[in-house]
């Protein structure tokens, strides 16, 4: 079987689980494959987070901390694989709000219908389609029969999952408390 791993934001321990378990699929006989950001995210759920940190100190600790610190074979990048004439389903405007509703805290029915959550949204729309698409790629191009990620609920990741579902290829978003 070829199962592709990828935790698009560095931090640890979550890259270190997703290598166990790429190490124990690998000794259980399975190629693996990853994907990696490699700072091609113009915006992302790091950077919103912490927004005095230059764009390429974020990228910089990210590249440092991110699968590549495992793995120097088998590993794509979001950047290589992009295709911006593959379509979008109707719903991906819509696979960043959870990463908007956390970074600005937003809780109520007004909130989610204001201005400054659809700014956030907005602003990390097209970092989610340029992870989508790239995936769909690497999926493709992997001949992938399996997808394992970090929380498939964040902005990238969770396009990820989505074209991972595309694909009509299996996915498990793993995630640690």
């Amino acid at each position: 079987m070829r199962i592709g791993f990828t935790s698009i934001y560095a931090w640890r321990p979550h890259v270190e689980h997703l290598q166990y378990l790429a190490t124990l699929a690998g000794d259980g006989g399975h190629s693996t494959s990853f994907l990696s950001c490699d700072g091609d995210l113009d915006a992302c759920y790091t950077r919103e987070l912490r927004p005095t940190r230059s764009a390429a100190l974020h990228c910089a600790l990210c590249r440092l901390g991110g699968i590549r610190s495992y793995e120097s074979a088998d590993v794509s990048s979001i950047g290589q694989l992009d295709d911006p004439t593959l379509q979008l389903p109707p719903d991906a405007p819509s696979w960043c709000q959870s990463s908007a509703a956390t970074l600005g805290r937003f809780e109520s029915a007004d909130e989610f219908a204001g201005a400054e959550f659809a700014a956030l949204a907005s602003k990390l729309a097209p970092a989610t389609a340029k992870a989508y698409r790239a995936a769909l790629r690497w999926i493709e191009k992997e001949r992938l029969d399996a997808v394992c990620l970090f929380n498939g609920r964040m902005d990238a990741m969770r396009a990820v999952m989505q074209a991972a579902r595309t694909a009509n290829v299996p996915c498990v978003s793993l995630e640690r408390t």
